[in-house]
């Protein structure tokens, strides 16, 4: 089974999933958050799979996880 996850990095550093509730908050900048969620991601065994910068300036991020 393949498990895809969409993430939203605001432009104030708060991380939001695809439905918009903000899993992430804290005082860092934008591309802290980014890496941060990067690194998350890397170490629960997800991989990227495509991020994208949005004209709203927000960083959408999409995550897979393949499980048997």
């Amino acid at each position: 089974m393949n498990l895809t996850q969409r993430f939203i990095v605001q432009p104030w550093g708060a991380v939001e999933d695809e439905d918009g509730k903000t899993i992430y908050q804290s005082s860092i900048d934008q591309q802290d958050a980014r890496e941060v969620l990067h690194q998350t991601v890397k170490e629960n065994g997800w991989s990227m799979v495509e991020e994208w910068e949005m004209d709203d300036d927000s960083i959408e991020l999409t995550v897979k996880k393949c499980q048997s």
